[in-house]
């Protein structure tokens, strides 16, 4: 590896190679990575991408959690090639990285930056970049982030030949980059301060210039606004925290995320909290050092300070939609995380491999000019480090449960981990262990409903029906609107023999969701246990208008039909049911008693 780097010929041609070839290589335990986390959200269990109308309800409606319609439609697109093959996705994520890459690696030379080449190489290999690269639901990080820096070039070709035809690209780019991901928000700013690091000041015509970009950054962001408060976290992170623990804890994670750029350790899909006092003194450093570094660079701007205002700058600016300043549902689980820095991560390794670089260039190759091979070497050993390390990050991300284990072993502290760890001991059958971790879970953020619900679930099925009962009453009182976990508590009652408390259950659950298809059959099952044939009936059919291919409904109907002395419509039921579901072994011997029965009748 050190020799490849050392003799990579100058052809522009070959070095781009090297980069894409280099990507494949260090992210290849993610191609035949499966799914994780809310990749089922974004895609797998999303009706939106099987439909045939999904373009147009991606675009046009607020079914989804979030408004990034181009990596919505991306998924679409790609779901008719390759459905719920994961292979295709990781691919996918791996060359837009690696174009990222490539892009990068023009825009930090249009900008002058010393080692231009080898800041993009590094940032394409980075272990940070692995939570988005290797996670498929980050497409939002990946896809935006080729527009936002086919902007930037752009934005540079019109400023070299004015050709408004660039302005216009340039524009065109960032609204797509927009529509990806709105971080890219910071675009404008950062265009700014493009402008002074190439001028030394920012003229007036660079003002103008970057309004129509503003307008498009103040009209995507607040789309995003509206959606996020119209999210399941909407008002927890505000009832929680001041500004001022916020603007702490943005300090805190400033310098976390530039702890993780310089020495790439412990990586986690998520981190165990940060601990914001604002009565304690310590909490405010972080602010005050990462203040006084950018004011003592801002007063040597015209010497040493230049690059390091430029590079620091670009960071917390890139950062800024991510430290908490404003409410995001990701923040309640993790205040710092890998994907959220992937945006800013170019800034950062500019300035390590710009400064380097000069360093070296000054104080060793001018008085050593035998020793430039030293310097290639070095280059070597660290690409050689950062893939190792991005290969190695790479291979948590395989299955959901490796990913897991890996954030608890790190972060046992991360409540958000140790729930998913028990979700995906759940899903396998392994419930002793997943009551450890949804008990640590709970212990350490006591008030999440949906941890309680799940930890419910698995109570149940480890037949601790009175237990499972106060976990599912525990997460109602925490959070009134959560339908599941009426319905489950009808479900456990219903298991208790308890038939008119679980009926009460079953219909505050579709009264939350009126389309609740598991609350009406419940419902009907419980009117069916008190003898109340009629309504039963009722819930059943109500439970057919949203979902009329489940077999189970129309045989119960056809079971209540019978018993009402109904005959021919219970017949008539039954054989829906075995339309739907021909191996349906009870609806096959309630239609060979009711043809006994009518055969006896005929008799009479």
């Amino acid at each position: 590896m050190i020799g490849l780097v050392k003799n990579v010929t100058e052809d522009p041609r070959a070095r781009a190679v090297f980069i894409v070839l280099l990507a494949l290589i260090v992210y290849l335990p993610a191609v035949t990575s499966g799914f994780i986390w809310d990749d089922d959200v974004m895609l797998t269990e999303n009706e939106v991408m099987t439909a045939s109308d999904g373009l147009h309800r991606i675009w046009f409606s607020t079914e989804l959690s979030d408004y990034f319609p181009l990596t919505s439609t991306s998924f679409w697109l790609e779901w008719r090639l390759w459905g719920l093959n994961p292979i295709g996705y990781n691919v996918t994520n791996i060359l837009l990285h690696a174009l990222s890459g490539l892009l990068l690696w023009r825009v930090l030379l249009r900008l002058g930056i010393p080692g231009s080449w080898l800041a993009a190489v590094l940032f394409t290999i980075h272990p940070v970049c692995a939570a988005s690269v290797d996670w498929i639901a980050q497409r939002k990080n990946t896809l935006s982030m080729v527009f936002y820096m086919a902007t930037l070039l752009a934005c540079f070709r019109f400023e070299r030949n004015g050709q408004k035809s660039n302005y216009a690209t340039a524009l065109v780019l960032f609204l797509l980059a927009l529509l990806s991901k709105t971080s890219v928000v910071v675009l404008p700013p950062v265009l700014l301060l493009c402008a002074w690091w190439q001028r030394g000041a920012i003229a007036k015509r660079d003002v103008i210039r970057s309004l129509p970009f503003f307008a498009l950054a103040l009209l995507l962001g607040l789309v995003t606004v509206w959606f996020q408060l119209h999210e399941r976290f909407v008002g927890e992170m505000s009832e929680t925290d001041t500004m001022l623990t916020r603007v702490l804890g943005g300090s805190w994670a400033i310098w976390f995320y530039l702890g993780k750029v310089i020495l790439p350790l412990n990586l986690s899909i998520v981190y165990s909290p940060l601990k914001i006092d604002p009565a304690q003194i310590i909490s405010y450093v972080p602010a005050v050092l990462w203040v006084c570094v950018l004011v003592a660079a801002w007063k040597a701007r015209t010497t040493w300070g230049r690059p390091l205002l430029f590079g620091l700058g670009y960071f917390t600016i890139a950062l800024g939609p991510v430290l908490g300043f404003f409410d995001m549902d990701f923040l309640l689980i993790s205040q710092v995380a890998d994907h959220l820095q992937y945006l800013a991560l170019p800034g950062a390794i500019a300035l390590v491999v710009g400064v380097s670089v000069v360093l070296w260039q000054r104080f060793i190759e001018k008085n050593c000019a035998e020793r430039k091979w030293i310097s290639g070497t070095v280059a070597g050993i660290s690409i050689v480090i950062l893939a190792g390390l991005t290969w190695k990050q790479s291979c948590t991300y395989v299955n959901a449960e490796t990913l897991w284990s890996h954030a608890v072993a790190k972060n046992p502290g991360s409540w958000m981990a140790h729930h998913q760890l028990a979700d995906r001991m759940a899903e396998l059958g392994r419930y002793d262990e997943a009551t450890v971790h949804y008990r640590k879970s709970l212990e350490l953020r006591p008030d999440f409903a949906n941890g309680q619900n799940n930890f419910g679930n698995c109570l149940f099925l480890l037949g601790d029906i009175e237990s499972a009962i106060e976990q599912f009453l525990d997460a109602i009182q925490n959070k009134p609107e959560l339908a599941e976990a009426h319905n489950n508590l009808g479900v456990a009652y219903y298991q208790k023999g308890a038939y008119q408390e679980a009926l009460d259950a079953y219909k505050k659950a579709f009264r939350l969701r009126p389309n609740y298809v598991a609350a009406y059959f419940g419902a009907g099952n419980s009117e069916l246990q008190m003898a109340n044939l009629q309504g039963a009936l009722n819930y059943y059919f109500a439970a057919t208008k949203y979902n009329p291919y489940a077999a189970d409904i129309h045989y119960n109907i056809g079971i209540v039909l019978g018993l009402q002395g109904n005959t021919n419509a219970a017949v008539a039921s039954l054989q829906t049911a075995l339309e739907i579901d021909p191996d349906h072994q009870l609806a096959q011997q309630e239609m060979h008693l009711l043809a006994g029965d009518a055969s006896s009748e005929k008799a009479d």
